[in-house]
């Protein structure tokens, strides 16, 4: 399999000088495999735009699968931007958290209300298909196969582990690790694996984890609750899960470069403190990983 990122900012996209080195779009991540001749978009953030130019561009995939982790509003605003739904001849599936149809639906329907744009799904030229997923049932596009659960974060917020072959990731964005932060205490393996033991479990064997980063320690004293971790939470997750890569995602908009480079460089000192056979590195907007 082949991910790439095409957006991995949390809340609202930042481009500017700050957020040249690893990018400014909200979540969206392509998963490609069978040389490319099958894939699935994770998330619909302000990154799919570039990655929907893309497609029409390159005219070689008509049939396309997205799959919406929860429909807060930086993980879908840019659907009514993406350029397939606008052009004859592609079919485009919407899979999201949702007890019927309709709430799926309203993801883009909503959204393209005359009072927030222009014009409405009327103006599509695509085919779109809606369906909805339920936690903890498995299901398979193409030739991947795929499974949800229950985040951290408000409800209908799934992760999903993606397999293909003898390969697997995990997609686990806007997730807080639970570490009893109230009572001012600081991530320790035992509490770490006790208050999340069914994410870990979930996550355990794949080869790859991407997951929520989105704030410093002393940043996150201030928003416990709010639904994401710091770097030291998601270093002792990370360390219990024992995946191959580990990628850090959803960072806060007001991070610079600079700042990024600072949490990174001090959750990967803590990880490979806790288990050095863990690779971990940064998400940048274009980054491409290969699972072998």
């Amino acid at each position: 399999m082949e991910i790439k990122i095409y957006g991995n900012r949390g809340s609202i996209p930042v481009p500017g000088e700050l957020s040249v080195k690893y990018g400014g779009n909200t979540p969206c991540v392509r998963v490609c495999n069978d040389n490319g001749k099958n894939y699935l978009i994770l998330d619909a953030g302000s990154g799919i735009r570039e990655l929907g130019n893309e497609i029409v561009r390159q005219n070689r995939i008509k049939n396309i699968d997205i799959i919406i982790t929860h429909s807060h509003w930086d993980h879908i605003q840019g659907l009514p931007f993406f350029k397939p739904l606008y052009t004859e001849g592609f079919l485009v599936n919407v899979y999201a958290p949702g007890d019927t149809m309709k709430i799926v639906e309203d993801i883009i329907n909503i959204q393209m209300l005359p009072k927030y744009f222009p014009v409405g799904p009327e103006v599509f030229k695509s085919k779109i298909k809606y369906f909805n997923l339920e936690e903890g049932k498995p299901f398979e596009i193409k030739s991947f196969k795929l499974n949800s659960i229950q985040n951290h974060h408000s409800p209908g917020t799934f992760s999903y582990k993606v397999s293909s072959k003898d390969k697997s990731f995990v997609f686990m964005t806007d997730n807080e690790i639970y570490f009893e932060a109230e009572k001012n205490k600081t991530p320790d393996l035992e509490t770490v694996a006790r208050l999340n033991k069914d994410l870990i479990d979930f996550c355990k064997g794949t080869d790859l984890l991407i997951h929520d980063m989105m704030y410093t320690p002393e940043d996150y004293r201030e928003r416990i609750g709010w639904g994401h971790s710091c770097t030291k939470s998601a270093a002792y997750f990370a360390s219990l899960v024992n995946p191959g890569k580990l990628i850090y995602f959803h960072y806060d908009p007001d991070y610079t470069d600079e700042q990024i480079d600072e949490i990174v460089d001090e959750a990967q000192s803590l990880l490979s403190e806790l288990n050095d056979k863990i690779e971990s590195f940064p998400s940048k907007q274009n980054l491409t990983i290969t699972l072998k």
